[in-house]
Order: structure tokens, then sequence, then C-alpha cells
């Protein structure tokens, strides 16, 4: 009966596991999808959305820091994104995810808030055809696999 009992209780936990890991790489493919499309709208409410559900989702804001640096050029919010992010893993026992987010927060704040402008279409086109997928979008998820441990 223990064991049992006990088989019932570690497939669940694979299972949970399991779907939290799909659900960082579902979040993830929807962004890139978005990102395709140019929807820069969309992909700030997904965002936005998963953040209002979370405010310490490690996902979420990475993806945001990045996304502010790359397409929105709101420097000052993707350095306070990257911050956030840094701070929620930095107070977890992970180390490998600790290194990952200051290796994102580094390249984050290595980018001076005098470098924020709005891209022109030319450059967003040009952006797209050079990053098909969100710049460092894996590097985001690998760090969200890395802390949930999956």
């Amino acid at each position: 009966m223990k064991r049992s009992l006990s088989f019932i209780v570690l497939l669940l936990m694979a299972l949970i596991g399991s779907s939290r890991g799909d659900a960082i790489d579902d979040f993830v493919t929807s962004i890139n999808t978005k990102w395709s499309q140019q929807d820069y709208t969309g992909i700030s409410q997904a965002l936005s959305s998963r953040l209002t559900g979370d405010p310490n989702d490690v996902l979420a804001l990475s993806i945001k820091a990045y996304f502010d640096l790359f397409a929105t050029r709101d420097i000052n919010d993707a350095h306070a994104s990257a911050q956030s992010m840094f701070n929620v893993v930095n107070a977890s026992n992970n180390a490998k995810a600790k290194e990952l987010a200051q290796s994102i927060k580094d390249e984050v704040l290595s980018v001076p808030t005098s470098e924020s402008s709005a891209l022109t279409t030319d450059q967003k086109n040009q952006l797209h055809t050079v990053f098909p997928q969100l710049p460092m979008i894996k590097k985001c998820a690998t760090l969200a696999h890395v802390f949930s441990g999956n």
C-alpha cells in the first residue's frame, strides 16, 4: 500500500513538473508568434497579464527586460524588469539560476538609459529580419526551467 501511494505521489509530482515546463514553453511559443507578427501590443498585454497574476514571474520579467531593451527601447523599464527578475532569483538557493539571472541582468544593465529611443519602421523590420524570434528568449526560457527545477 505504501508503495502504491508513493508511486502515485511521484507520478503526480512528475505530471505537475511536466506541465510547468510545458507552460514555460507554451508561453515562449506564444510570445514568439506575436513577435513574428510584430504584435508588440499583444506581447505587452501577455507580459502584463502574466505579471499581474504573479509579479515575481521570472520568465515574464526576463522576457519583458529584453522586449523593452530591443523592441520598445524603454531602457528604464528594461533595467527595472531585469533588476526585479534578479532579486527574485537571488533570493533562492538555486546557484545555476542565480548565474543565469546575473548574466541577463548584466546584459540588460549594460545598455545606458540614454539609448532609449523609438525604433523606426525600417529599424523594426531589420530587427525582425535579424531576429526571427524575440532576442534572448531562449535564455529566458532556460532560466525559467532552471529556476523552476524543470
